[in-house]
């Protein structure tokens, strides 16, 4: 017996790959509003942790990822989480620096993004009760 294939399945794009970057980035206005210092680190957060959770999907490729941490990385984040994921990402690059396959310095990434967003939901709720 074949599966059908989902209506889903026909009408995703390609994922987006390196190629899409320049154009991704220009969408969001990311040049520009980083320009204005209108790019908190906690947007930065949401912007890689919403694309990393893509590539699992299927979404979006390793070399987009790649970029967007590079594109990331270049804004100098002060938060040590933002810091920490987007200097894991740049360390890829040399394989002598890279200790895990990619795929788990991505999924180690997105955990650690998680939780730091779960950490500081769980904080606002608790001052909101006080």
């Amino acid at each position: 017996m074949k599966k059908s294939m989902s209506i889903e399945h026909h009408t995703n794009p390609k994922p987006l790959s390196e190629n899409n970057i320049e154009g991704y980035l220009k969408s969001i206005k990311f040049d520009e509003r980083s320009e204005q210092g209108n790019l908190s680190d906690e947007e930065l957060k949401k912007i890689l942790r919403d694309n990393l959770e893509k590539y699992f999907q299927g979404k979006i490729t390793q070399g987009f990822i790649m970029g967007l941490g590079s594109a990331i990385y270049e804004e100098c984040p002060k938060d040590d989480i933002l810091l920490t994921v987007t200097c894991m990402m740049e360390d890829i690059h040399d394989p002598h620096l890279r200790k895990s396959p990619i795929k788990e310095v991505f999924r180690s990434a997105l955990d650690m993004l998680k939780k730091d967003r779960d950490k500081k939901i769980v904080q606002d709720r608790n001052h909101d009760q006080t």
